[in-house]
């Protein structure tokens, strides 16, 4: 399961708005459109009724003059015919203009009417298609959601799992550290009563033979200065390397009594030779 399912279910809902947002500027496009073409058709009406009021006018003005010079030709151009013929004219005229007058505003009102239809088609048109695009939505953002929930479920199994698993492996390591620190510790107080034992049994050795554990330091220099008297005395210049190696002869020496070493150890410690 993606890991991002999650933002993927946000980036649905995103990119559904984006198309949406496209699909109303469509909308006022055509709005916009349809209106652009319904003033250019009123203005097309405008100019085709003064076309043809210009030429009623042209027509009309023909026709006043061709009754005037009969009339003229008959003598009764300052006749009441004359003036009547003039009134008729001019009524002949008024009402072409009403005629034509009533024709343009029939043809606004007629392309007023097909504005308002093209504006409902468009609507309608528009709101299909957003419905369209919502269910799309709707389902592809449900259908990711379910996604993520899925996934939320799989890594809050493995993360049960893992904890598990750790408390389990950390279980299983403080054991082993307890087994060791026990093991360490029996054999801690083993080694502890080993010299325990020891130190036991070198001091009843050494009671047994009357002497006496707490050896002055005197005693200790004077046995090291005999060892180094007696081995090493030939070459001067190396007494501190000789004292050192003595120090470990009398340590070393299996047939002196433990006190002897031991002491000898702490002496040389002292020192800072060995």
């Amino acid at each position: 399961m993606a890991s991002n399912a999650k933002n993927y279910a946000k980036q649905v809902l995103e990119g559904y708005e984006s198309t949406l947002s496209n699909l109303a500027q469509k909308y006022i496009n055509t709005r916009m459109r349809i209106d652009s073409e319904h003033n250019e058709k009123n203005k097309t009406i405008e100019k085709e009724a003064w076309k043809k009021k210009k030429a009623v006018s042209a027509a009309n003005k023909i026709e006043l003059e061709n009754t005037k010079s009969n009339l003229l030709e008959k003598g009764l151009s300052k006749s009441g015919e004359s003036v009547q013929a003039e009134l008729d004219s001019n009524l002949i005229k008024n009402n072409a203009f009403s005629q034509i007058e009533s024709d343009k505003e029939m043809a606004k009102a007629e392309n007023e009417k097909s504005r308002e239809s093209a504006k409902l088609l468009a609507y309608q048109d528009y709101m299909d298609d957003a419905n369209d695009i919502k269910i799309k939505r709707n389902e592809e953002y449900i259908k990711q959601l379910n996604a993520d929930r899925e996934y939320e479920a799989e890594r809050n199994d493995e993360e049960y799992k893992r904890l598990i698993e750790q408390r389990d492996f950390d279980a299983a390591r403080d054991d082993e550290k307890f087994d060791r620190y026990t093991e360490n510790r029996d054999y801690q107080l083993k080694y502890n009563q080993y010299l325990s034992d020891l130190a036991s049994k070198n001091k009843e050795e050494e009671e047994e033979k009357g002497i006496d554990p707490d050896i002055s330091p005197k005693v200790l220099v004077d046995k090291i200065n005999s060892v180094f008297s007696t081995k090493y005395y030939k070459e001067p210049t190396k007494k501190t390397e000789y004292i050192k190696k003595a120090i470990e002869d009398i340590v070393e020496d299996s047939t002196l009594l433990y006190s002897y070493r031991y002491q000898v150890q702490l002496y040389a410690k002292a020192l800072g030779l060995y």
